[in-house]
């Protein structure tokens, strides 16, 4: 089985909360793959020590390459995850990570769950 590796492009992230018990927070990501037939992607913050200063938390976006031979062509992909317990007092956003850049989304809190 191919070894987990980080999706080659991020074009877009969005975040916003939901109704969980605790909190979640919701992550939406659209981009690239180097070819076709990437499965089993995740989305995985950064552990931190002290929450970062900026309040932007890293995100990993990675998943599996196929095992079999396929062309080099990029490959559109989007994938959504819920965070359950995120630091909801310290984030203001997060920074989404590829193999080849960083895409940032910040917190819209004028439109978060009453």
């Amino acid at each position: 089985m191919a070894e987990r590796r980080a999706i080659y492009r991020v074009d877009e992230a969005r975040i916003w909360t939901v109704k969980t018990n605790p909190l979640g927070l919701s992550i939406a990501v659209a981009g690239a793959a180097s070819t076709p037939k990437w499965s089993e992607f995740e989305l995985t913050p950064a552990v931190y020590v002290m929450p970062p200063a900026d309040g932007i938390y890293d995100i990993f976006w990675t998943g599996l390459p196929p095992d079999e031979i396929v062309p080099e062509v990029l490959t559109p992909v989007e994938f959504a995850w819920t965070w359950i317990g995120f630091p909801e007092t310290h984030l203001k956003g997060v920074r989404v990570h590829s193999d080849t850049n960083v895409v940032e989304a910040l917190l819209d809190h004028s439109r978060e769950p009453a």
